[in-house]
């Protein structure tokens, strides 16, 4: 191993020891603005930042005479946060039951084969679990 100081000289003193500075980027400041008003929101509001107001004429508190009074401004509306899409629900039957089968591989494996030829032939994915509905219909009980 190397014990030379000039060859394993870390890079970054490098630069510090010469004194060399970053030019400050003209919108920081406004980018701190941003990011500090973006932390002081609660989570989970709407992902866009609200603009800056602009400058308002402060409200006058006292007024010089009774008859310059206005009516109270009504409030204004909050923008109704926006609610998610609701998921599409799969058609199904309304009297169907979850349960759960464990045929044999050998009886397994040919629905599944009877599955990848429906599949080929109505050009539409077909499960193994749609034939078995299939055959348990057209059985006598």
């Amino acid at each position: 191993m190397l014990r030379n100081r000039d060859i394993v000289m870390p890079h970054h003193y490098t630069i510090i020891g010469k004194g060399l500075s970053m030019k400050k980027n003209r919108d920081s400041s406004d980018l701190a603005a941003r990011i500090a008003a973006a932390a002081s929101q609660p989570a989970g509001r709407g992902s866009a930042p609200k603009p800056a107001p602009a400058a308002a004429p402060a409200p006058v508190l006292v007024s010089s005479t009774p008859a310059a009074k206005t009516p109270p401004a009504p409030p204004a509306a909050a923008p109704e946060p926006a609610r998610a899409k609701p998921k599409k629900a799969k058609a199904s039957d309304p009297d169907t039951v979850p349960i759960t089968l464990r045929p044999s591989s050998a009886l397994l494996t040919k629905y599944v084969n009877k599955a990848a030829e429906r599949t080929r032939e109505e050009g539409r994915v077909v499960s193994a679990q749609q034939i078995m509905i299939e055959a348990l219909e057209r059985s006598v009980l």
